[in-house]
């Protein structure tokens, strides 16, 4: 099972609101890593991991396509196991 097909499987452990129809999901977290995907509206594409980096002041974020997106910012989603 290649990993698009693996993380559209799934429920997303928080989601951010990029525009009014796309979206980024979170799916998994170890450490300092997130496994992570673009929503186009109807499914996730590009899952990639991605690496946490840190502000001075010690808050969280990601860098995707050469932006920021702070963790506070994402909204945590109910996902049952």
């Amino acid at each position: 099972m290649s990993l698009t097909q693996k993380v559209n499987s799934m429920r997303p452990l928080a989601v951010c609101g990029v525009t009014s129809w796309h979206g980024i999901g979170i799916f998994e977290m170890t450490g300092d890593y997130a496994i992570t995907a673009f929503h186009n509206g109807s499914e996730y594409i590009r899952p990639r991991r991605h690496r946490f980096y840190y502000t001075p002041a010690g808050r969280p974020f990601l860098r995707l396509k050469g932006c920021r997106y702070y963790l506070d910012e994402f909204i945590r989603t109910e996902r049952m196991v």
